[in-house]
């Protein structure tokens, strides 16, 4: 059963999910204005101010963390050690709760994390943090295995900045379909600015004719020239 959730439906749920990080600070579910959640700092903050008016609450979060551990050496019976005390339980839940929840988002079992990692354990995982089907994570492993992959620097529809058949400038263009053939693939571009020409580049060709923004082209244009009037 999976302990930990960010929308708690029962007393259970609720109890165990009580104390939270969020924005890398501890929140308290339900105790705020209206059982709206509210930061352990805020409510901390809050009792101090009812319950310790001699404290000047005018000081930064940091130094309140210390007060509250200068307080747990309080006589146990004092409000100051008792909200101290429950200052420091709640960071504690919301520290192991959020590593909890790490584990838990993973999918595996306690069984699964003892015992040695199985392909399909590993394949599982990696689909996971990946977000993609744990079949198609398989499939495209055994295609790239078997040398049939072929990873794009673009996809059709975008656009790239080219410097090709002696252009004295960059030149706009926009990608129309990919050939992927046996042995050669081939990015097929047109120009969208004055005659709409057509050009294919293999793969390899970005970085060096064609780029991804037009700062790269200029700038890899202009060192052309330079070597020209060099």
């Amino acid at each position: 059963m999976r302990l930990t959730t960010d929308t708690p439906k029962n007393n259970l749920e609720m109890a165990l999910n009580l104390f939270y990080v969020k924005d890398e600070e501890v929140w308290v579910r339900g105790y705020g204005k209206n059982g709206a959640d509210i930061s352990l700092f805020d409510m901390s903050r809050g009792l101090t101010r009812w319950n310790c008016p001699y404290v000047d609450l005018d000081i930064s979060d940091d130094s309140f963390s210390m007060m509250m551990a200068e307080w747990l050496w309080e006589d146990v019976e004092s409000f100051e050690h008792v909200l101290a005390l429950l200052y420091q339980a709640a960071w504690v839940c919301a520290e192991l709760r959020e590593h909890l929840k790490q584990f838990e988002d993973t999918g595996l079992t306690p069984e699964e994390i003892k015992a040695p990692f199985t392909e399909d354990a590993m394949i599982n995982l990696a689909a996971q943090a990946l977000g993609v089907d744990p079949s198609r994570l398989r499939e495209l492993a055994e295609a790239d295995k078997d040398g049939r992959v072929v990873v794009l620097p673009c996809k059709v529809g975008d656009t790239v900045w080219a410097n090709l058949d002696g252009m004295r400038h960059t030149r706009k263009c926009v990608i129309e379909f990919v050939n992927i053939g046996s042995h050669v693939t081939t990015i097929v571009f047109s120009t969208v600015d004055g005659l709409r020409e057509q050009y294919g580049v293999n793969p390899s060709s970005f970085g060096k004719t064609v780029f991804l923004t037009r700062e790269e082209a200029e700038k890899a244009l202009q060192e052309m020239e330079g070597k020209k009037d060099g």
